[in-house]
């Protein structure tokens, strides 16, 4: 049996760079397949894949001995915004919400195509925190975070 979960974050990962809604917001957004430990509250991060698990269950349908594998991908949108209050705060969790409409849209119109066949994928528990920062130059800052899994299965051989 295969493990499919890097298959899919490296596989997503490349159609959220492709998408062009993600690729024109200010400022840029950084997607990444990883967790990448950004210390400085003004990058605004999309980190697909901070944690992979799965499990393996017999298909009820297919070739013989296939099974569907189900698999959780932890992510986190990290949007920052300079300021105090709630003008950068209002500004960052819309972007963060535009951000997340994007990835739901990708999973649910054209996910990654893993395995002999994807069976179905969403985006799921979705935990919204915002809070105050600083930038490394002591700039206040509002961040608005967003940690959320994304569940699919796939059929493997």
């Amino acid at each position: 049996m295969s493990w499919t979960g890097p298959a899919y974050v490296a596989a997503l990962v490349l159609l959220l760079r492709a998408n062009s809604t993600l690729a024109a917001l200010t400022p840029k957004l950084i997607i990444v397949g990883y967790e990448p430990g950004v210390d400085d509250a003004t990058t605004d991060l999309l980190a697909i894949g901070m944690r992979v698990a799965d499990t393996q269950v017999y298909a009820v349908s297919g070739p013989p001995m296939a099974s569907d594998e189900e698999v959780t991908i932890e992510c986190r949108i990290q949007v920052s915004r300079p300021g105090a209050g709630s003008v950068p705060a209002d500004a960052a969790a819309v972007q963060a919400q535009l951000i997340l409409d994007e990835i739901h849209q990708q999973v649910r119109d054209a996910s990654p195509a893993i395995g002999v066949q994807t069976v179905n994928d969403k985006v799921a528990e979705r935990d919204y925190r915002p809070f105050p920062a600083s930038a490394s130059d002591g700039t206040p800052m509002r961040v608005c975070q967003v940690d959320f899994k994304i569940q699919y299965k796939a059929r493997i051989a």
